[in-house]
């Protein structure tokens, strides 16, 4: 009645390990530079702010965000994903498609009540002297998030020319643009 050996425990690869410290250390940056934008704003906010607030070498942050803008971009990134979300759930609970575009209006009044801190961000990029979605890895995530909203919103007036609630003259991207 002897009872089989366990398998052994296997250690986490170093190289796994070091991807998820990696991880971890950028959602950890990530953090304090969303809490830092929220408190001074983007123009007065510096990477040293960052650095000091998850107590790292300013060295260390630019190791994981090339600077300001792509750190600031990286939480922006974030903030559309949220939104995001929330146009995609309020497009799921209707059917019609005037009732799918109201519904993603009333999640983005919900959500600029509920989430004031995100909605400035979004509205600072709109500035013209604001961030511009030019470049990086984290402008890049923006405009393929932004993409994803205009496509639920292009969606969304396509079904309601199908199903007769919305207009049929007007163009869907152009009508989603100016939605």
């Amino acid at each position: 009645h002897c009872l089989p050996e366990p398998p052994p425990i296997c250690p986490m690869g170093t190289q796994e390990r070091r991807a998820r410290e990696k991880q971890l250390r950028a959602e950890e940056i990530l953090n304090a530079a969303e809490q830092i934008f929220i408190q001074k704003g983007y123009d007065t906010s510096t990477v040293d702010d960052v650095a000091a607030r998850v107590e790292l070498s300013k060295g260390t942050v630019y190791l994981y965000f090339k600077n300001k803008e792509d750190l600031y971009l990286a939480v922006v990134a974030r903030a559309l994903e949220v939104l995001n979300q929330e146009f995609a759930d309020a497009a799921k609970v209707e059917d019609r498609g005037l009732d799918k575009v109201l519904a993603m209006a009333y999640a983005y009044l919900r959500y600029a009540q509920q989430r004031p801190d995100y909605f400035r961000m979004l509205a600072y990029l709109r500035r013209p002297e604001g961030i511009d979605l030019t470049e990086g890895l984290h402008g890049e995530k923006c405009k393929e998030v932004v993409q994803r909203l205009h496509n639920l919103l292009i969606r969304a007036v396509q079904t309601g020319i199908s199903d007769a609630s919305i207009d049929p003259a007007l163009n869907p991207i152009k009508t989603a643009l100016l939605l």
